[in-house]
């Protein structure tokens, strides 16, 4: 279960999935009220959540690993194909890696020279970025879940000349006499 929630392309379904189902909430005239209450609208916004807490929690992970390794960029994403990457036309080796250096500079990597080649490594600080994000996008979750929970709502009577204080009770119906 935990697999398939942290599969992006769910995520994605989901994100579009309540993006349609708010605008067409939004634009049917009288719908509104009834359509963010929904218990399908509620459903959709649950599962983004759940999915939401389940990357974050992951790519905490990840930072946490990424960090106590010193933020040393992997050999895969060194050696894969950059989309910006140009041919290098050096002379020598120096030549070569110093190209090299420049070409991962460009792309936010501080490079190093080791043995025979390059090390680069990303700002170990910036691994942090994307858990911060999620968690907080978790936390939005919650907080709208709370609000939605606690809220009160619908019309109160207002009889003339009475004070009616905005509070769960006053709501009810004959309440206020």
């Amino acid at each position: 279960m935990i697999q398939y929630l942290r599969s992006p392309w769910l995520a994605i379904a989901l994100i579009a999935a309540t993006s349609v189902y708010a605008a067409l909430a939004a634009s049917v005239p009288g719908w509104a009220e009834r359509g963010f209450a929904s218990p399908v609208f509620a459903a959709l916004c649950g599962a983004l959540a759940l999915c939401t807490l389940v990357c974050a929690v992951e790519r905490t992970r990840v930072a946490v690993r990424t960090l106590r390794a010193g933020a040393t960029a992997p050999s895969a994403l060194l050696s894969a194909p950059h989309a910006g990457s140009a041919p290098l036309a050096a002379e020598s080796a120096d030549e070569a890696l110093d190209a090299a250096s420049r070409e991962l500079r460009t792309v936010g990597l501080r490079v190093r020279r080791s043995d025979g080649g390059l090390v680069a490594s990303a700002n170990a600080w910036g691994a942090l970025g994307s858990p911060v994000f999620h968690w907080a996008l978790v936390l939005l979750f919650f907080a709208v879940a709370g609000g939605r929970l606690t809220r009160a709502e619908g019309a109160i009577d207002l009889p003339l000349g009475r004070f009616v204080t905005d509070e769960s009770p006053s709501y009810l119906p004959g309440a206020v006499e």
